[in-house]
């Protein structure tokens, strides 16, 4: 079932295309990574999708319905968005958590909003931290506190922007692991910008290669990762190693 679908999309800031013409469509049950080098168009595409910036052409659908056409409020229903720069406030992780049910609510949390916020947090594994400060929290504890959020939101699709860069390589590999699983088991539609290849390369399905705002590549990622796309769009020589998930790099 298409849960995503982008039609012939383009956006400019000033006179400076920054996508042009990206069109594609995703199912759920999958992890799709966008990569590409610094500028190529990640992080706009993916304010674009969830409705933070507006096309100048083009149009975005999430589960049939034009995003643009949504407010913010019904947005964050179908759509779950989490960006590079995670804010740490003085909530509690499960305050935090619970305030993804906002749309839901008309004026105070409900029984049910609670159970949600407190399923996502298991579902993460963070449910011995759900009243430890957000602020007291490692790296990659906060990530998956903000996983969490996406995942109690009820949104089945999610995206987030370099959920990687700042961690280590233990706390990157449980990440990706645990985005693997929840879009397996929540049947969700996860879209990462990500810079680390090998990474995506072994738990991406689908790999999306931007560069200049435009596509160069797309498809299964067993099938479209490969040293002369990557060679493509990063300018570097690799090798994808298909049996070790990984790719080296030559300097």
């Amino acid at each position: 079932m298409v849960t995503l679908k982008v039609s012939n999309v383009s956006l400019s800031y000033s006179s400076v295309k920054v996508l042009n013409n990206i069109t594609f469509s995703l199912e759920e049950n999958s992890v799709v990574s966008l990569l590409g080098p610094n500028g190529s168009g990640k992080t706009t595409l993916l304010k674009t999708i969830d409705g933070l910036l507006r096309p100048n052409n083009g149009s975005v659908y999430v589960n049939c319905k034009l995003v643009h056409k949504l407010s913010r409020k019904d947005v964050a229903k179908v759509l779950g968005y989490v960006p590079q720069k995670l804010e740490v406030s003085e909530l509690a992780a499960f305050e935090f958590v619970l305030t993804a049910r906002r749309p839901y609510v008309d004026f105070d949390y409900s029984k049910e909003d609670k159970r949600i916020a407190l399923d996502a947090l298991k579902e993460v594994g963070m449910l011995q931290f759900k009243d430890r400060l957000l602020t007291e929290l490692s790296g990659g504890q906060l990530q998956k506190i903000y996983i969490a959020r996406a995942l109690a939101s009820g949104a089945n699709v999610l995206l987030f922007d370099e959920p990687t860069s700042n961690l280590d390589p233990k706390a990157s590999s449980e990440a990706m692991r645990l985005l693997k699983r929840i879009s397996l088991l929540s049947n969700k539609t996860i879209i990462i910008s990500i810079h680390d290849l090998s990474l995506a390369y072994r738990y991406s399905d689908i790999s999306i290669f931007l560069k200049d705002g435009k596509i160069v590549a797309i498809g299964r990622t067993d099938e479209v990762f490969n040293a002369d796309i990557i060679k493509l769009v990063y300018e570097i020589d690799t090798e994808v190693d298909k049996n070790k998930k990984i790719v080296i790099f030559y300097y």
